[in-house]
C-alpha cells in the first residue's frame, strides 16, 4: 500500500511540476491509476475512450458531445456482483470534452462500461 501511495504522490508532484513549467502536456487527473489499454466506445450522440482501471474498481473516460441533439453523452458502467450501473457526469453541448472517473462501491467491479446518454 505504501509503495502504491508513494507511487501516486510522485506523479501527483510530477504532474505538478510539469504544470507549472508548461514543457509538457497535462496527463489526466487519474494518471497515478494502474490501468489496462483504452477502447473507443462511440454512438450518435458522442463518443469516449474508456479504461478499467484498479483491478476493474475504477473506469476512467475521456467523453465527447459530438452532436447538437439534446443528449449528453456520458460514461455508464454495470456492476458485476449488483447487477446495477454507475453513470459518470454527462458532457455537452456539442464539442465538450469532459475527463471521467467513476468508482465500483466496495467489494464489486465493473463488468462492461460503454457511452450512454442523458437529456440535457
Amino acid at each position: 500500500m505504501r509503495k502504491k501511495m508513494a507511487a501516486a504522490l510522485g506523479s501527483a508532484a510530477l504532474l505538478a511540476t510539469t504544470l507549472l513549467s508548461g514543457s509538457a502536456s497535462a496527463a489526466p487527473a487519474g494518471a497515478a491509476w494502474l490501468c489496462g489499454d483504452a477502447w473507443y466506445s462511440s454512438r450518435a450522440e458522442g463518443h469516449a475512450w474508456i479504461q478499467y482501471c484498479e483491478d476493474k474498481n475504477v473506469i476512467v473516460a475521456t467523453v465527447t458531445d459530438d452532436k447538437a441533439d439534446g443528449r449528453c453523452p456520458r460514461v455508464s458502467g454495470y456492476l458485476y456482483n449488483s447487477r446495477s450501473y454507475v453513470h459518470s457526469q454527462s458532457v455537452g453541448p456539442k464539442g465538450a470534452s469532459r475527463y471521467v472517473e467513476i468508482f465500483a462501491p466496495g467489494g464489486d467491479w465493473f463488468y462492461v462500461a460503454g457511452v450512454t446518454w442523458v437529456s440535457c
